[in-house]
């Protein structure tokens, strides 16, 4: 067993790494995307377009219909060019694309996938490549699909949440709290923190309010609604209340985003999300188990 967890601790490091003759990486900071995330993409595109490229040896090699499409609503609908501009032809769109994800900050380049991703006509699997990418590349970023949307992860942990409470909201049918913590992911990225919050805790609203209509401005007449059908240990009632409390109340963050919303910042907004994230995991699971949303 021991040689078992050895050999899985290796898995992943060099062998410099693994016999402490190098240092391991440590994980990227949010707001990061290092030269190798930024490497693994861009042989993501490369292989991805020219293996789809329309080669003929009387012209140069072309997009294909799928890539064609996507760089040229690219062209025109995000970078405003003129859409005669554009170039069907494999080493300029390769150039382009290029210098897209090695030349712009980090979240524009997360604009470009987010973009690219969920185009009708991207290749399968592209996303999870892309995921598989970050997640190589120690990124604090994830790929979360429907749509796909990258989301901040400040922890493996906390990555694992989201997906999670995604993957609960989606099977509840709770579309409108799923759309909240999607569009937290996306405010955060963009360095609207402030929005980033707001969402996260409309997330939370949306499932309230589907255990209690009355559960908007407060979280009582859910936990209550709750505490009815199934045990919630009044030790957690209590905490999430104030929890809650602290982003409602008047001298909570979410009053403050109305009067200086410079006074929230990135820890808030990741706090909130992943916090947000797994208490809607956790009323989702115990309204199951209440009869108060369907298995």
């Amino acid at each position: 067993m021991v040689a078992d967890n050895q050999e899985r601790d290796r898995k992943g490091l060099t062998f410099s790494q693994a016999d402490g003759l190098e240092p391991i990486p440590e994980p990227l900071k949010l707001g990061e995307l290092s030269q190798e995330a930024r490497n693994l993409i861009w042989r993501e595109f490369l292989e991805s377009i020219g293996e789809a490229a329309v080669r003929s040896e009387f012209a140069s090699a072309k997009l294909d219909s799928r890539w064609d499409k996507i760089l040229y609503d690219w062209h025109v609908e995000v970078l405003h060019k003129p859409a005669d501009e554009f170039s069907s032809d494999l080493s300029g769109a390769r150039r382009i694309v290029k210098a897209d994800i090695y030349g712009a900050k980090w979240n524009k380049v997360f604009d470009f996938l987010e973009f690219v991703m969920r185009r009708p006509t991207c290749p399968h699997r592209f996303s999870n490549r892309i995921n598989w990418c970050l997640r190589k590349s120690r990124a604090a970023y994830l790929v979360v699909p429907d749509p796909p949307t990258i989301m901040p992860r400040a922890t493996e942990q906390e990555g694992d949440a989201i997906v999670e409470a995604l993957t609960t909201l989606d099977s509840a049918g709770l579309g409108g709290a799923r759309a909240h913590l999607l569009q937290a992911g996306e405010r955060l990225n963009a360095g609207d923190y402030a929005d980033a919050v707001r969402e996260s805790v409309h997330a939370v609203e949306s499932v309230a309010r589907k255990l209690d209509p009355k559960a908007s401005d407060n979280l009582a007449p859910a936990l209550k609604a709750l505490q009815q059908h199934t045990a919630v240990h009044p030790a957690l009632k209590e905490g999430f209340s104030r929890i809650y409390g602290y982003t409602s109340d008047k001298g909570g963050i979410r009053h403050a985003l109305l009067e200086d919303e410079a006074q929230v910042d990135l820890e808030d907004a990741v706090f909130m999300i992943g916090a947000c994230a797994s208490f809607t995991s956790y009323l989702v699971g115990k309204a199951r188990k209440a009869g108060l949303i369907a298995k």
